[in-house]
């Protein structure tokens, strides 16, 4: 079962973190958990994503319906 207070506290009132805050602080993210936590739409989550992929800062890993994204 998912514990949502953690999701609750991240995408509270505070600002938004950036997506590797996020996967900091959660471990391995989806990438609609992402696009949830970060409000941003989909085609941006995944540039950005992508992006950092480029950078060697994030590693895909591929699931069956999606992607996940953990620490490179």
């Amino acid at each position: 079962m998912t514990d949502w207070s953690r999701y609750y506290d991240f995408a509270g009132d505070e600002p938004r973190g950036t997506v590797v805050d996020a996967i900091r602080r959660f471990g391995r993210c989806a990438t609609k958990e992402l696009e949830v936590l970060s409000g941003k739409p989909r085609p941006v989550i995944e540039a950005e994503l992508w992006g950092l992929t480029r950078d060697w800062r994030l590693k895909p890993v591929p699931a069956l319906i999606g992607t996940l994204w953990e620490p490179a």
